[in-house]
């Protein structure tokens, strides 16, 4: 309980830049590859053994995503890992294999003063909640892509890709087969129908298009 309020109080000290959505100045000690505004959806690939599967079960070389943000001028990243919580940018992309993707709604207007005070109530919503290790599609808990997804389509309105089911992902892959064993327990549990969403999804909307990359 103290843990997730020490988590609420610091993302709540993020509101003002937030909802603002200034396009903010990056510290020297860190400077990121692309011209990153707050609203962005940043992408990393690791090699944990669940990236791993993800990646075979998708097809892509995304693992993990997340959403930018600026406090203090200083890049962060809401993202669900264990709990949902918020990671300095620079710790997010240590984290990744190699360099970090960011993409951008093409459609910037979509994100404004009104529509990121919505993004703040819903993250904080969900801010400390346990990171869904089944993947499943309600709001008890949360996995990375389906947080970004859920954020876009309750405070901008904006569906960035139809949820896929679990069917529809390479699910034979003995990557992912091994996974499902691990957290269903038993393969004739894993649910094929439920929906869900992969970064590989989001990275492939075509609302969104790449960020300007800093020269």
């Amino acid at each position: 309980m103290k843990n997730k309020l020490c988590i609420t109080l610091l993302f709540s000290l993020t509101l003002l830049v937030f909802t603002l959505g200034i396009k903010a100045s990056i510290p020297p000690a860190f400077t990121p590859a692309y011209q990153l505004e707050t609203g962005d959806i940043v992408f990393q690939e690791s090699n944990d053994g669940q990236a791993i599967a993800v990646k075979a079960a998708t097809g892509s070389r995304w693992s993990h995503t997340g959403i930018i943000f600026f406090r203090n001028n200083t890049p962060y990243v809401l993202e669900a890992i264990q709990p949902v919580t918020v990671t300095s940018l620079e710790r997010f992309a240590a984290r990744s294999r190699g360099e970090i993707y960011a993409l951008r709604l093409k459609d910037k207007s979509k994100i404004n003063h009104a529509t990121l005070n919505k993004a703040v109530e819903f993250s904080n919503t969900h801010m400390g909640k346990n990171y869904d290790r089944k993947f499943l599609w309600s709001d008890d808990n949360m996995y990375c892509s389906e947080l970004v997804w859920k954020l876009y389509k309750e405070a901008f309105g904006i569906e960035l890709c139809k949820p896929r089911t679990f069917g529809s992902y390479d699910v034979d892959h003995h990557k992912v087969r091994s996974l499902i064993k691990q957290r269903f327990g038993d393969e004739s549990l894993f649910p094929l129908d439920e929906l869900a969403v992969a970064p590989s999804d989001i990275a492939q909307s075509n609302l969104l298009i790449e960020v300007p990359i800093n020269k």
